[in-house]
Protein backbone atom coordinates (compact mmCIF):
# COMPACT_ATOMS: atom_id res chain seq x y z
CA UNK A 1 0.00 0.00 0.00
CA UNK A 2 1.29 3.66 -1.01
CA UNK A 3 1.64 5.95 1.87
CA UNK A 4 0.30 8.84 -0.71
CA UNK A 5 -2.94 10.03 0.06
CA UNK A 6 -5.38 8.98 -2.91
CA UNK A 7 -7.38 12.24 -4.26
CA UNK A 8 -10.83 10.90 -2.59
CA UNK A 9 -9.06 10.79 0.93
CA UNK A 10 -8.18 14.36 0.32
CA UNK A 11 -11.24 15.45 -0.52
CA UNK A 12 -13.08 13.49 2.40
CA UNK A 13 -9.96 15.36 4.86
CA UNK A 14 -11.00 18.65 2.96
CA UNK A 15 -14.73 18.57 3.64
CA UNK A 16 -14.56 17.00 7.06
CA UNK A 17 -12.24 19.79 7.46
CA UNK A 18 -15.18 22.63 6.59
CA UNK A 19 -17.10 21.25 8.87
CA UNK A 20 -19.24 18.99 6.85
CA UNK A 21 -20.24 15.55 8.26
CA UNK A 22 -19.50 11.93 7.32
CA UNK A 23 -23.08 11.38 6.34
CA UNK A 24 -23.06 14.76 4.20
CA UNK A 25 -19.90 13.65 2.34
CA UNK A 26 -21.20 10.28 1.57
CA UNK A 27 -24.19 11.78 0.09
CA UNK A 28 -21.87 14.62 -1.85
CA UNK A 29 -19.71 12.19 -3.04
CA UNK A 30 -22.57 9.15 -4.36
CA UNK A 31 -20.27 7.27 -1.40
CA UNK A 32 -21.77 3.88 0.02
CA UNK A 33 -21.14 3.44 3.61
CA UNK A 34 -18.50 0.53 2.65
CA UNK A 35 -16.40 3.29 0.74
CA UNK A 36 -16.56 6.01 3.17
CA UNK A 37 -15.33 3.77 5.52
CA UNK A 38 -12.10 2.24 3.73
CA UNK A 39 -11.55 6.19 2.62
CA UNK A 40 -11.26 7.18 6.49
CA UNK A 41 -9.33 3.87 7.82
CA UNK A 42 -6.76 4.83 4.58
CA UNK A 43 -6.23 8.26 6.02
CA UNK A 44 -6.23 7.41 9.23
CA UNK A 45 -3.63 4.92 8.32
CA UNK A 46 -1.59 6.60 5.98
CA UNK A 47 -1.24 9.71 7.98
CA UNK A 48 -0.96 7.70 11.54
CA UNK A 49 -4.17 9.48 13.18
CA UNK A 50 -6.15 8.46 15.87
CA UNK A 51 -9.27 10.35 14.84
CA UNK A 52 -10.35 12.08 11.82
CA UNK A 53 -9.00 15.70 13.58
CA UNK A 54 -5.68 14.89 13.96
CA UNK A 55 -6.07 13.47 10.53
CA UNK A 56 -6.77 17.04 9.26
CA UNK A 57 -4.25 18.18 11.67
CA UNK A 58 -1.56 15.98 10.27
CA UNK A 59 -2.86 16.27 6.52
CA UNK A 60 -2.54 20.67 7.09
CA UNK A 61 0.64 20.44 8.55
CA UNK A 62 2.62 18.29 6.30
CA UNK A 63 1.22 20.47 3.04
CA UNK A 64 -1.25 17.95 1.77
CA UNK A 65 -4.63 19.49 1.66
CA UNK A 66 -5.61 23.20 2.33
CA UNK A 67 -8.72 23.66 3.61
CA UNK A 68 -10.50 26.59 1.64
CA UNK A 69 -12.37 29.35 3.62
Amino acid sequence: MTNELTQEEKTVLILLGRGETYSDIRKMLNLSQYAMQQIRKGFLTKLGARNHVHAIYLALSQGLIEVPD
